[in-house]
């Protein structure tokens, strides 16, 4: 047995053995002092220790540029993002919809916000909805925006985890999440889905060139590309196609998701298509990731974009 292993390997069976299972989501009113605004949680988040230290710096994938090569979060377990999920209808007969999956691994029942980053929008001023996951518990809610949120169209989720008082981001909470959203599968009884885990508020940060790989664009394909912007201003990211050079910008506004299709320059005769993303501005955090489908089937794939 390896002997460095073995505190990890120990910490785990006890995370198990201590786990309750499936449990219920159960909303709350805000609390007294807690943030009521996408902006103030996010905000809030960063005073209470959301850290980035450069402890040593490699080439970045852009000539000129550096950056570091490792990244410390010390509220990695108190906040997380899903870059998209929706109640929404889609192309040819397709209706998405997001099963939406929380965890909390900590003993205490933990607190937690919800932001809705609807998409094209300022999100600024979007509110917090509260919700409370029971100890040692997973959650899994199947149309988490539609049945839960009370809404519907396509956005982003910012959960942040809270004190017991509301008025403070937990910095020892222990979450995570993954979404799939869905479709049933046109012309049959079952369904299609592409997955969005969880990702750090930190998923991308400052002017360093995100890459999505391995997508398709061609008659038989279509291929969208998504960013979510964290900060509180607007900003435009320029995507280029590693494939064709063709290169085509999206704005983004506030607290909010874009998304777009791809135009068919974008890919080469063999329909394979990969990208970059670039943003001209620093002091920003920020997601990104592509997604393609198939026309007749409805089947899709995610590529996140990654530094």
């Amino acid at each position: 047995m390896n002997v460095k292993a073995l505190p990890v390997l120990l910490l785990s069976l006890v995370a198990v053995s201590a786990f309750a299972g499936e449990a219920t989501l159960t909303h709350i009113a805000t609390p007294e002092g807690a943030p009521r605004t996408v902006a103030e949680g996010v905000q809030r988040l960063r005073a209470g220790g959301v850290k980035v230290t450069a402890r040593s710096a490699k080439s970045a994938r852009r000539p000129g540029r550096i950056r570091p090569n490792v990244i410390e979060l010390e509220t990695a377990d108190s906040a997380f993002l899903i870059p998209a999920a929706g109640s929404v209808q889609g192309s040819n007969g397709t209706f998405f919809r997001s099963a939406v999956t929380f965890g909390n691994f900590n003993g205490v029942t933990q607190n937690i916000g919800v932001g809705w980053l609807k998409v094209g929008s300022d999100n600024t001023n979007a509110p917090l909805t509260y919700f409370t996951i029971p100890a040692n518990s997973i959650v899994t809610v199947n149309d988490f925006v539609a049945t839960t949120l009370k809404t519907s169209g396509l956005g982003a989720l910012l959960i942040i985890a809270f004190d017991a008082t509301g008025n403070n981001a937990d910095t020892e909470a222990f979450i995570d999440g993954f979404s799939r959203i869905w479709t049933p599968q046109p012309g049959s009884t079952g369904t299609v889905s592409q997955s969005f885990p969880a990702v750090s508020i930190l998923d991308s940060f400052d002017n360093f060139t995100a890459f999505a790989l391995g997508l398709r664009q061609d008659a038989n394909y279509r291929t969208n590309v998504g960013v979510v912007n964290l900060d509180s201003a607007v900003h435009t990211w320029t995507i280029t196609s590693l494939n064709t050079n063709a290169t085509m910008t999206l704005q983004v506004q506030p607290y909010s998701l874009s998304q777009t299709g791809v135009p068919a320059s974008f890919a080469g005769s063999s329909g394979n298509l990969s990208l970059t993303y670039d943003v001209a501005d620093t002091n920003i955090t920020w997601s990104a990731y592509a997604s393609s489908v198939d026309n007749v089937t409805g089947d899709g794939w995610v590529s996140r974009a990654t530094q």
